[in-house]
């Protein structure tokens, strides 16, 4: 200790150096670190999604679900498995022990999946992960004076919805409230019943042709690309043409019918979710952020983009219904407002019982540069300002005040008496 402080006192310049280098390091790490409302925390839960079109429950179970549940028994760390089986798809959720390497299992159960061998027609398994980042950063609600609900979900879909997830840091953007349009069948029972048909039968082989096919790889002039066959139908004419297989009699010898012909198709509007906002019909939009983007930024962007578009567009109305970003602004704000206040007034305590200006100078330095190398530290280690670090560093503040009067007055005190 007796050699730090006779550096010091040989090396002024060199100190005087390094502090600025340091205040200014701890202002510049604080501009860029991410302003977030609660740390992000790894969940030890992973949950694997498999799709099987046109499979029943217990084929699901059988065939996805118990073989993706013994590949993931296997890995280590894992302390539970539960699966949910339900038609077309199985979910299961795989929980690990809390403090281990998330990433890490993540690509352990790719691998132990990549393994397991799965019906041809079972999509490839997608894994997930449960982070506070799923949670919406911010939530719309768009209205309008002077558009209907099926107007307004066209302006949001097509317009509205593109740019929000163009904003970069957004992950994504999904509303609720819209206008849905579908396709309504009213089957010809006498005609389907001379062909051998039933209602069932129909929509089976209508679901079945609505799921897309991988035929393979196919020489185009660039190089080799996969190609898939497309069964969707995009249009109610589409629908119509749609071939039924039939077995050929004496009064219908063809082997295929048209749906057209053995279905009158009708196109019906219909709302599945019904948002509302003071009493009106409107569309919700829910952002989710990146992982590694800064809430207070992505919300800004938002929020830049609604204004533009409600001053472009007479009539549009866009409210703000949650807003993650504002708190953790506040709170920053409140934190820097407390900081200025606390170390003004230990300052000015200083001055006031020491009447001695160099003293006082001490504690105008010593304050923000114990903060500002917090926050540099913070910074190097890839932490967040939210509701954590921030309360850490609001209950720093005071502790460097105090130990700063404490530590003047006893120099002070040494020298002169």
């Amino acid at each position: 200790m007796n050699g730090l402080v006779n550096f010091v006192l040989r090396n002024k310049l060199a100190v005087w150096l390094l502090a600025i280098i340091a205040l200014a390091s701890g202002i510049y790490s604080s501009a860029k670190m991410k302003l977030e409302s609660i740390p992000n925390l790894q969940i030890p839960y992973l949950i694997v999604i498999g799709v099987y079109p046109g499979a029943t429950p217990e084929q699901v179970m059988e065939e996805v679900a118990i073989p993706i549940e013994k590949a993931a028994e296997s890995l280590k760390d894992v302390i539970a498995v539960y699966s949910t089986s339900g038609s077309n798809m199985a979910q299961v959720q795989i929980e690990y022990e809390y403090g281990v390497d998330m990433d890490q299992k993540k690509r352990e159960l790719e691998s132990a999946l990549d393994q397991v061998t799965l019906p041809k027609e079972v999509q490839e398994p997608t894994i997930l992960e449960i982070s506070f980042n799923m949670l919406p950063v911010l939530a719309l609600s768009v209205s309008s004076e002077t558009e209907d609900i099926v107007d307004l979900t066209r302006r949001v879909e097509e317009i509205l919805l593109p740019k929000i997830r163009g904003i970069e840091g957004v992950a994504s953007a999904s509303i609720t409230g819209q206008h849905v349009e579908h396709a309504e069948l009213v089957f010809d029972e006498p005609f389907m019943a001379e062909l051998g048909l039933t209602e069932d039968t129909v929509k089976q082989m209508i679901q079945a042709s609505n799921i897309g096919v991988p035929i393979g790889l196919y020489k185009f002039k660039d190089g080799e690309q996969a190609v898939t066959l497309d069964g969707k139908a995009k249009s109610v004419d589409e629908l119509m043409e749609l071939l039924i297989p039939v077995t050929p009699s004496e009064t219908y010898p063809a082997p295929f019918v048209k749906l057209g012909d053995i279905a009158d198709i009708e196109v019906v509007g219909s709302v599945r979710s019904v948002s509302r906002t003071n009493g009106e019909d409107s569309i919700g939009i829910q952002i989710v952020k990146g992982q590694e983007a800064n809430t207070v930024t992505v919300v800004n962007a938002v929020k830049d983009l609604i204004r533009e578009e409600m001053e472009a567009t007479p009539g549009l109305i866009i409210d703000v219904t949650l807003d993650q970003g504002e708190p953790v602004e506040n709170s920053v704000a409140a934190m820097v407002e407390k900081a200025l206040y606390g170390g003004g007034i230990a300052m000015l305590v200083i001055l006031i019982f020491l009447r001695n200006i160099r003293s006082t100078l001490i504690s105008v330095v010593s304050i923000p540069l114990s903060v500002f190398i917090a926050l540099l530290l913070l910074y190097w280690l890839d932490f967040s300002l939210n509701i954590m670090t921030l309360g850490a560093i609001t209950v720093a503040i005071g502790r460097v005040i105090d130990d700063s009067i404490v530590v003047v007055e006893n120099v002070y005190r040494r020298l002169f008496f």
